[in-house]
């Protein structure tokens, strides 16, 4: 899944009713309201409607505070291999010239400070990191660089 690999996936022995779920998050990607349309015709149990209007109520607020025109694409197949992450994931990405910079990346966390705490002691949290590189290559179409 995390490699968005279809191919493999529909090879893969498994009863076709769990090859089917997992083909569907391979169309789980696009505009918001979309793909939450999608979601709401899943057979989902209640722990997983709760996320779904969590990330209903995310989605709108994002929507509302915006003071510029963003693009939001809800990508529900987006799966990070690090396993720390225990919630969502999220990477900031922005198309210049025909490319995709990954500018930033993320997702919520709820064990990881328990590993590094003395008594072990947790908090759940949220982080992000910027990519350097991509910023940086992103900027320079933006902002045209001049030698004086």
């Amino acid at each position: 899944m995390a490699n968005l690999d279809r191919i493999t996936l529909e090879n893969l022995p498994l009863e076709p009713a769990l090859k089917e779920q997992a083909l569907l998050l391979f169309d789980l990607r696009g505009l918001p309201k979309d793909v939450l349309a999608k979601v709401a015709h899943l057979d989902l149990d209640d722990e997983a409607q709760a996320i779904v209007r969590n990330l209903k109520s995310l989605v709108d607020l994002l929507d509302r505070s915006s003071q510029v025109s963003i693009s939001l694409t809800l990508d529900l197949s987006l799966v990070q291999t690090i396993d720390y992450y225990t919630g969502i994931v999220f990477e900031v990405v922005s198309d210049r010239d025909n490319q995709s910079y990954i500018i930033g990346q993320g997702g919520r966390y709820d064990r990881l400070l328990g590993l590094y705490h003395p008594q072990g002691e947790t908090s759940p949290g949220i982080g992000f990191a910027f990519n350097i590189e991509d910023l940086h290559s992103c900027l320079l179409t933006v902002i045209p660089f001049q030698v004086k």
